[in-house]
């Protein structure tokens, strides 16, 4: 069973509940106080249709399929250089590779998940450490995924030395009744950058959208506002890019409008099919 949603409370308006294990926000927990009720969508699943072209997400799928691949056909031929043709035979049928992925959990969307859990790990064992001053694990702590990625949050920080003012923070608009948890509020160079840290090579519409939704949502409770909106965007090799957030808040707007416009849409279109069954 996941976990009871957190209350955090905000400097301004009502609290938010927050559960970590599937990043859910709520308006309240229920009368046995164990799980939320009234789920509030968070800011990067409104901010998704502004990724509207298909093309780009069936590209990246289609490769990152081909990650699963290349890890099965390594694994056979370290076990035997002079694999027999047998051992690879599922690379014959398209059928066969899809059945081989699932089973060894190396389809797009496992591996998907897989650098969503390296992110998160890198967010909060890195990036979040260096914010509170905990301690940050040395390089050689973090798997082989985060290594690189935690050695580029470490470059950034040194580089920009930011004073820290919230990290992994929620923030909530009521008005919009959305919320999210942006990574880092610091002042950086008498400038005040809200980050949002990417370990995706691919930086979206939807990125730039839902950074600027943290503003949003950040003035609004009273957490603050920022005179920079920044994509960290950080790469495998060690190093990092600093992406200016380039959506307006009438993108931001316009987003939420369309996913609140086709999810009535489709519970429409289920109430119909229901009654014409």
């Amino acid at each position: 069973m996941a976990d009871t949603p957190e209350k955090v409370e905000l400097p301004e308006g009502p609290p938010i509940y927050y559960r970590d294990s599937d990043h859910s926000y709520w308006e309240g927990l229920n009368k046995k106080g164990d799980g939320g009720t009234g789920r509030v969508p968070g800011m990067s699943t409104v901010t998704k249709p502004l990724d509207y072209e298909p093309g780009g997400l069936l590209r990246w799928a289609a490769r990152t399929n081909g990650v699963g691949i290349a890890e099965l056909v390594s694994d056979a031929l370290a076990g035997d250089p002079m694999a027999l043709p047998g051992e690879l035979d599922w690379l014959t049928d398209h059928e066969s590779i899809w059945r081989e992925l699932s089973e060894r959990k190396l389809t797009f969307e496992d591996v998907r998940d897989r650098a969503a859990e390296r992110g998160t790990n890198v967010h909060q064992r890195v990036l979040h450490a260096l914010a509170v001053g905990a301690k940050v694990p040395s390089l050689a702590d973090l798997s082989d995924d985060e290594r690189g990625y935690g050695q580029a949050v470490m470059a950034w920080w040194h580089d920009r030395d930011p004073v820290a003012l919230e990290a992994e923070q929620v923030v909530y608009s009521t008005t919009h009744h959305v919320a999210g948890r942006f990574d880092l509020r610091a002042k950086i160079d008498d400038e005040v950058w809200l980050v949002d840290a990417k370990t995706s090579g691919f930086i979206s519409n939807a990125a730039h959208a839902q950074l600027r939704g943290y503003e949003l949502a950040a003035r609004e409770c009273g957490v603050g506002t920022s005179e920079r909106q920044v994509i960290l965007r950080l790469d495998p090799s060690g190093t990092y890019d600093e992406i200016e957030c380039v959506a307006e808040e009438i993108d931001f707007v316009t987003a939420l409008a369309t996913y609140q416009s086709s999810k009535r849409i489709g519970r429409d279109a289920r109430k119909a099919a229901r009654a014409n069954g």
